[in-house]
């Protein structure tokens, strides 16, 4: 997910960065460390943000996934090459 070669920018799951990579894409799973339960993932996409909306899709005990939808349609759109999301990541 992510597109091919996603850059992401993190010191710690607090915050952080991901650039989507070539291809852009519509989802992407997010591998974290180990969470008791699972993880809550809040993000935007600084990049195109009046026409786009992360969501969280799913999670497990060491992972996230994220999708993106158009603003206006609520509908599946993706996250283009070099779009930059910035996340926040809490464990439950």
């Amino acid at each position: 997910g992510f597109g091919t070669s996603p850059t992401i920018t993190a010191s710690s799951t607090a915050a952080f960065s991901i650039t989507v990579g070539t291809g852009g894409a519509s989802s992407g799973t997010i591998t974290l460390p180990a969470a008791a339960h699972g993880w809550v993932v809040q993000g935007w996409d600084i990049t195109a943000g009046t026409t786009l909306f992360l969501q969280q899709t799913a999670y497990t005990t060491t992972s996230a996934t994220i999708a993106s939808f158009g603003i206006t349609t609520g509908t599946s759109s993706p996250m283009s090459a070099g779009d930059v999301l910035i996340l926040t990541a809490t464990a439950f």
